[in-house]
Parts: structure tokens; C-alpha cells; sequence
């Protein structure tokens, strides 16, 4: 299985928390919300993503979520094939979530 942790930064105070949680176990790919988020919206007004409204609901789906596929970099990009080397990744293995972990750490996003 593999695992994504999400985190928010807050805009006000730059305060991190660890929010969200997306696995894919080969099959299917499951988003729940971690302990993290009620911290956050403790402290820093925190409100639910639109994509997954409820905090204690467990969402499941057969295609990555739009919340993160949208951040997956495209094989169309001049770049990829620098930034799959960058990653160490074989150019045959797209696995968005090696994507997904890269891209927020590079960009900052």
C-alpha cells in the first residue's frame, strides 16, 4: 500500500498541519481526514476541502482524486522526462503518487 500525507499551511499564522491522508492499495484509492485537521481548525479556523466535506467520512474511489490528480505532472511537459530522472523514478512507472509527494516539495504548492 502506499501512503501521501497531506499537509496545510495556514495562511495567517504559517503554521503546518498534517490534515489528510490518500493511500492506494493497487486497487483503489482512499482520502480520510488525520487527527491533524482538528488542530488546525482549532487553532487556525481550518474548514473542510470541497472535494471532501465531511471530516469524518473515509472517501473511496477507483481513480485518483481530482484534488491531486490535478497536480500530477503531465508526460506532455517539455520537463518530464528531466524531472522523472530528478525523481529516480523508471520513465515506465507513472505512479501519481510519487508525483504528487515531488511536485509539493519542489514547488511548494
Amino acid at each position: 500500500m502506499k501512503t501521501l500525507f497531506l499537509a496545510w499551511q495556514s495562511p495567517g499564522s504559517g503554521s503546518w498541519f498534517p490534515i489528510g491522508r490518500l493511500t492506494f492499495n493497487g486497487k483503489e484509492y482512499q482520502f480520510n481526514y488525520t487527527n491533524g485537521v482538528l488542530e488546525a481548525k482549532l487553532k487556525c479556523g481550518f474548514q473542510p476541502l470541497p472535494s471532501f466535506p465531511n471530516f469524518n467520512n473515509v472517501y473511496t474511489s477507483q481513480k485518483l482524486f481530482s484534488l491531486f490528480s490535478n497536480r500530477v505532472m503531465s508526460r506532455a511537459r517539455p520537463d518530464y522526462h528531466e524531472f522523472v530522472q530528478w525523481l529516480n523514478i523508471p520513465e515506465h512507472e507513472h505512479d501519481p503518487n510519487c508525483f504528487i509527494g515531488a511536485q509539493r516539495r519542489q514547488t511548494g504548492n
